[in-house]
């Protein structure tokens, strides 16, 4: 048979579980998508940079200059709704696969994003391909702050600060860079129309 402080303990154990179990549940229960890392502020640990025969200060095609502008100047616009989620991704997903690229992917960099661009987007990022060699270059970006400058019906603008980590077989540099994502809402999708690196 179990003593009192056996069965005080036991006691104690079995209520800590079951109050531990009913706040597990309540959470997993009651809590929203945007929440649980997948959400519109989340951002991923990888993506593409500009190729390496691009300079910098070299830009693709842009949006019209003449947009919206925010309603507060200088600060961001909310991202509470279903569209900035989606553009936030978008611009976020377009960013790391088209500025990660190596010498020796076949271009592949660029056949995952056209599918996101805009038509007049994708012919420049087609003339984006690297020449393919046998020493090794790379570049993986990982995008590592997003915030929606605008936010229209059929037009949206994202800053994007990345990480940048060059590879090749002498050796590695890391970097951090800056730029825009504009896009435009074509047939009811989110599209890329111009990219450009501070």
């Amino acid at each position: 048979m179990l003593d009192l402080r056996q069965r005080i303990f036991i006691a104690i154990g079995l209520t800590a579980g079951f109050i531990a179990a009913v706040v597990l549940l309540y959470i997993w229960v009651f809590q929203s998508p945007e929440n649980e890392g997948n959400g519109p502020d989340s951002v991923s640990n990888a993506g593409p940079a500009a190729p390496l025969s691009q300079s910098p200060a070299s830009s693709g095609p842009s949006a019209p200059q003449t947009g919206p502008v925010p309603q507060n100047p200088g600060q961001p616009v909310e991202a509470g709704n279903k569209d900035a989620y989606l553009v936030k991704n978008v611009a976020r997903v377009f960013v790391e696969r088209f500025a990660s690229y190596s010498n020796q992917n076949n271009n592949s960099h660029i056949d995952d994003v056209l599918i996101l661009a805009t038509p007049k987007m994708g012919e420049w990022i087609q003339t984006q391909a690297l020449t393919q060699a046998n020493a090794y270059e790379g570049m993986t970006t990982v995008v590592i702050s997003l915030v929606i400058e605008t936010l229209e019906d059929d037009t949206a603008e994202v800053g994007v600060e990345a990480q940048q980590m060059k590879e090749s077989s002498e050796n590695e540099e890391t970097t951090y860079r800056s730029g825009t994502v504009t896009l435009a809402k074509e047939v009811g999708q989110w599209k890329v129309s111009g990219f450009f690196w501070d």
